[in-house]
C-alpha cells in the first residue's frame, strides 16, 4: 500500500513527498481509510509511530473537498486536543507541512504565552485548532471562539490529558461541541477514565491496537547510556 493508493489528493501527496515520506506507517494504512470515511474511531498508537499523520492528512482531504467560504469571520471545523504546549506545536508543524498546498488557516491555543494575540487571531478566521485544555476554556470562558461548528473532534494522548488532570475539561469541551461530529481517540492504552470517556465520545467506532503498551516503536532508536 502506498500514500497514492489511499485517495489523498494530489497537494497532499506532494507535501508528502517533500516531507521524505516514501509509504504510510502500520498507523496511517488503518486510520487514513477510517477517518476518510467519515467514522469515529479509537486506536492505541505510541509515539514514533507516524500516529499525527494519520489522522492530519485526511482531515486536511475532508476539509478541502467541503471547503468553508473564505471569510474573516469563518469558525473552526476541526478541533485536535492536546495534553501539552509541546504537543500543540509539534501538531501545528507538522500541519504546517501537510497543508503547505492548501489554503487551510490553523491557529494553536496554549498557555504560557499571551491570550490577547490567540483571540485576535481567531477573530481573523480559522479552520483547524489545536489546543491544549486549560488554554481553549480559558478563551471560550471570554466567548472568544465558537465550537458549534467543529465538524472533527481529535482527542490526542488521552491517556495522557488524564495523567495530567484534564479529565473534566475534557468533558467539558465534549460538552460544547455539536450533537454530530465525527470524534478521533488516540491513547497509548486503554483503560479506566479513557475507556469511560471512548464509551461516552464515540459512536460505533472502528478499534485499532496498533502498537502494545510499553512496546518501543520500531521508527525510534532505543539505548540506554550508563552515568
Amino acid at each position: 500500500m502506498s500514500f497514492h493508493t489511499l485517495g489523498l489528493r494530489h497537494e497532499l501527496l506532494e507535501a508528502i513527498k517533500q516531507s521524505g515520506y516514501s509509504e504510510p506507517t502500520d498507523v496511517q494504512k488503518k486510520v487514513i481509510p477510517v477517518v476518510l470515511q467519515g467514522r469515529d474511531l479509537f486506536a492505541t498508537a505510541q509515539t514514533g509511530s507516524g500516529k499525527t499523520a494519520s489522522y492530519l492528512l485526511p482531515l486536511l482531504q475532508l476539509l478541502s473537498k467541503t471547503a468553508a467560504v473564505q471569510s474573516k469571520f469563518r469558525h473552526p471545523r476541526v478541533l485536535i486536543l492536546t495534553p501539552t504546549r509541546e504537543l500543540t506545536l509539534q501538531v501545528g508543524e507538522s500541519l504546517k507541512i501537510y497543508a503547505q498546498h492548501l489554503h487551510v488557516n490553523v491557529e494553536l491555543l496554549y498557555g504560557g504565552a499571551k491570550i490577547e494575540p490567540q483571540i485576535r487571531r481567531l477573530e481573523a478566521g480559522c479552520d483547524i485548532v489545536v489546543a491544549t485544555p486549560g488554554r481553549l476554556l480559558d478563551i471560550a470562558a471570554l466567548k472568544k471562539i465558537t465550537l458549534g461548528g467543529i465538524e472533527h473532534f481529535v482527542i490526542d494522548e488521552a491517556d495522557s490529558m488524564f495523567d495530567m488532570g484534564f479529565h473534566n475539561d475534557v468533558y467539558r469541551i465534549v460538552d460544547l461541541l455539536p450533537s454530530s461530529h465525527q470524534t478521533l481517540l488516540f491513547s497509548a492504552t486503554l483503560m479506566g477514565k479513557v475507556k469511560m470517556l471512548s464509551e461516552r465520545v464515540l459512536r460505533k467506532p472502528s478499534r485499532f491496537e496498533i502498537d502494545r503498551a510499553g512496546e518501543i516503536p520500531k521508527t525510534l532508536t532505543h539505548s540506554v547510556c550508563l552515568i
